[in-house]
This record gives C-alpha cells, structure tokens and sequence, in this order.
C-alpha cells in the first residue's frame, strides 16, 4: 500500500459556447509569441508545428471580440506577431484567476483528506 496522500487538482479552461477560448497550453502560445515576436518562432520554442500554433491563434481571433494577436506578413524586416492590448489582458487575467485557483485548491486540500 502506497504512503502517497491523495490531492485535488485543476486547470483553468475558459470556454466560448462550446468552444475553447483559454487553456494553460494557450496562454504558454501567447507568452511565447510575445517574446519571442513571431508565431514561428514561438512554435519552434514550444517544440509544436507552426501549423498547429497559427490554428490556436486563428481559433482564439475567431473567438475573441477584438483580435488576440496581429500578425505582420514578411517584408524588408521579415514579419512577426505583436499581441494586442486584448491579448495582453488575457494573459493578465488568467495570472490573476490562476492565482485565485491555486489558493482555492490549496484550502481545498487543507480542508479534505480523503482515506481510501
């Protein structure tokens, strides 16, 4: 038999409809790209395809009431990805409601002890 207590855990997942709007995976996209300054390079980064980065940021766009992200096609200076003021509130409010959740589960698990 295992000394290993039991624990509650969680994610945060903001959705729109029946749709996903936020989750932990996005907002380490949108992190990303704000560092790094582009979508590719973000992808790289994140070990994902830059396929499957540009289909989050079209889906959290679509999803969105003002556009997430812009995007600024190559040129002279090559292109990039700048999130919008919108995007930065994201990432802000679910540092915010993290923070909230983590001291939430954080009592919760003070307060329950399961023995099985």
């Amino acid at each position: 038999m295992s000394n290993q207590t039991f624990s509650i855990d969680g994610y945060i997942w903001v959705n729109k409809g029946n749709e996903c709007f936020i989750a932990p995976g996005r907002v380490v996209l949108l992190n990303a790209i704000a560092r790094e300054g582009s979508i590719n390079a973000a992808a790289k980064v994140l070990d994902m395809s830059y396929q499957q980065a540009w289909k989050i940021i079209e889906q959290l766009n679509r999803l969105a009431p003002v556009p997430v992200l812009i995007i600024k096609r190559g040129g002279k200076n090559g292109g990039g990805a700048e999130l919008t003021g919108y995007g930065k509130r994201i990432i802000s409010e679910v540092d915010q409601i993290e923070a909230a959740f983590t001291k939430l589960l954080s009592e919760l698990n003070k307060e329950h002890h399961f023995c099985f």
